[in-house]
């Protein structure tokens, strides 16, 4: 049996429109959930500090290469708490109850 420990968090942080309505700037209330194999209790910490660094911060602040905003924002934090827990297996990033982005780890350690 494998066993997965799954913290979420929460923070406010605004993005720019399309280009087409690049003018257009607002926000959202994001959602955050790290998953680790086994049991690593100081990942919600972590993850709690993390996130605090984005708060009210530009999305554009967040973003990891191509791809849509959660998803370069998915894979960010996927990697930055990689340093300190080996074990992360995802994270995902909810930016409304319907629209995420899923970073993985894959079997070369890298998201």
């Amino acid at each position: 049996m494998d066993l997965y420990m799954t913290f979420a968090a929460h923070f406010d942080a605004g993005h720019r429109g399309t280009p087409e309505h690049a003018s257009h700037h607002h926000g959202h209330h994001y959602k955050v959930e790290a998953t680790t194999s086994g049991v690593d209790a100081s990942l919600g910490t972590d993850l709690d500090f993390l996130v605090a660094e984005f708060v009210g911060r530009d999305v554009e602040d967040m973003l990891n290469g191509g791809g849509s905003d959660v998803c370069s924002m998915a894979a960010n934090f996927l990697e930055r708490l990689m340093l300190a827990h080996p074990g992360m297996t995802q994270v995902v990033v909810w930016e409304t109850d319907r629209v995420s982005g899923r970073a993985v780890r894959t079997r070369t350690g890298r998201g």
